[in-house]
């Protein structure tokens, strides 16, 4: 990883590579701010590199530590192999309309957030893709949502308390894994288009392994919403929602061996459009090819065959790239009749309904700061807040007219960087 910066704005930047015994330089881009040098297994010998950069006056080329590789950074390369860390991996099988799934979206993101667990997941929103609905259909036998499969099935957890998601995580953590590790790396090629992905699984242990890589490709911040609010009152979006498969095939690795399974595609191929690539996430996953009966509603419905998840590893198609906002409705909430403003009970067909008084609550979170948050009805912007809380009141404005009429009420926010999101409810008004 490195970092620069410009009055301008730097224009080239390139890390020069080699092991210990070469004569000449390896090279690539790293003007993303970070690129990896795979350095093979049972390697005991080391490698050097440096840095340079430039702007497009042509003011340098500076370096770190030199610009003609006289001077380098070493990395001290031993074969030693280092206690295995397990990475958990969690599928979430969800929906868009289930209003009990954003307190489990919640959970799952605040326990990835703390950063005490180690763990990746996949939201499988079903009703937006028939992939992650074959996978919770064919493979997990769902009985409902939201089902949260822990390490392939090993176990599975549904309800509204939190503490069980946290236990089944730790109890996953500790549990006994094959010796196997994966390394995952990524290139974009911002002319192309193109992704190249390489997984390196390497296995430990004397005897052979066999499993199914799969490659997930994920939005980091998924445009699949809830409209639901969870029990706090906030919307809670999904987070690393499946967009398809990268790799998805079975792979065998020898004792003491390893093997390095790769694939090259466009962004375009994928059936979901408008994919950004400072907001993608892929996650690599190897799961055990011997099966264990579970039940994806414990204890005894719905049995299955789990395939253990044995070793996760997760990059970023590009890394540190500026995220859209996480923008959602706090009130009205979906579903509801409010009086002056106040949400009192659940409606017949989940109908948002307004009557009186009425303030609009955007809830917004961003990975670097909020600009401004807009506030439209049917498309006409009626306000902008540019300071937390992002709120904004409004009265009726006929009593006549419009005596009962829908609406669609919308926000949009804005970042530091110019990036937007928005998120709307369509509501029932009297006397709006």
């Amino acid at each position: 990883y490195v970092t620069f910066s410009d009055n301008v704005g730097v224009t080239t930047a390139i890390i020069y590579y080699k092991k210990a015994s070469d004569d000449s330089w390896n090279s690539k881009s790293i003007i993303n701010g970070s690129a990896d040098i795979v350095i093979p297994v049972n390697s005991v010998e080391n490698w050097y590199y440096y840095v340079i950069v430039n702007d497009a006056a042509d003011n340098g080329p500076i370096g770190a530590p030199s610009t003609d590789g006289s001077t380098y950074y070493t990395i001290t390369v031993t074969n030693k192999n280092q206690d295995l860390v397990h990475y958990v991996f969690i599928e979430e099988g969800t929906t868009t309309w289930c209003d009990r799934c954003p307190n489990v979206a919640g959970y799952l993101h605040d326990l990835y957030e703390s950063g005490e667990y180690n763990f990746y997941y996949v939201s499988m929103v079903k009703d937006q893709n028939s992939k992650a609905n074959d996978r919770l259909k064919n493979d997990y036998n769902m009985q409902g949502q939201p089902t949260v499969f822990v390490d392939g099935g090993y176990k599975v957890v549904t309800g509204q308390d939190k503490t069980k998601y946290a236990e089944a995580i730790r109890a996953a953590e500790k549990r006994d894994v094959p010796p196997i590790k994966l390394k995952v790396t990524v290139e974009y090629d911002d002319n192309t288009n193109e992704i190249t992905i390489d997984v390196l699984v390497e296995n430990f242990e004397t005897k052979n392994y066999s499993g199914h890589l799969r490659v997930y490709l994920t939005e980091i911040i998924s445009r699949w919403k809830n409209p639901y609010n969870a029990d706090d009152g906030e919307p809670k979006p999904y987070h690393f929602g499946f967009i398809d498969y990268i790799i998805d095939e079975q792979t065998s690795i020898d004792g003491k061996g390893n093997t390095t399974l790769s694939d090259k595609r466009k962004l375009s191929d994928f059936d979901i459009t408008n994919l950004v690539p400072e907001e993608l996430m892929v996650i690599a996953v190897i799961f055990n090819s011997e099966p264990v009966k579970k039940y994806s509603y414990p204890p005894d419905e719905g049995e299955f065959d789990a395939y253990y998840a044995d070793a996760a590893d997760a990059i970023e198609l590009i890394s540190g790239g500026n995220l859209r906002p996480a923008v959602g409705i706090c009130l009205p909430e979906s579903g509801q009749l409010h009086i002056f403003g106040q949400p009192v009970l659940r409606t017949p067909y989940r109908r948002t309904i307004l009557i009186g008084k009425t303030t609009m609550v955007a809830c917004v979170e961003d990975d670097s700061a909020i600009e401004k948050v807009e506030f439209y009805i049917d498309g006409v912007l009626k306000n902008t807040d540019t300071k937390s809380p992002y709120e904004w009141s409004f009265r009726k404005v006929s009593l006549i007219k419009h005596i009962i009429r829908k609406h669609t009420l919308m926000v949009k926010a804005y970042d530091d960087e110019g990036k937007t999101a928005t998120e709307s409810v369509e509501v029932l008004a009297i006397f709006l």
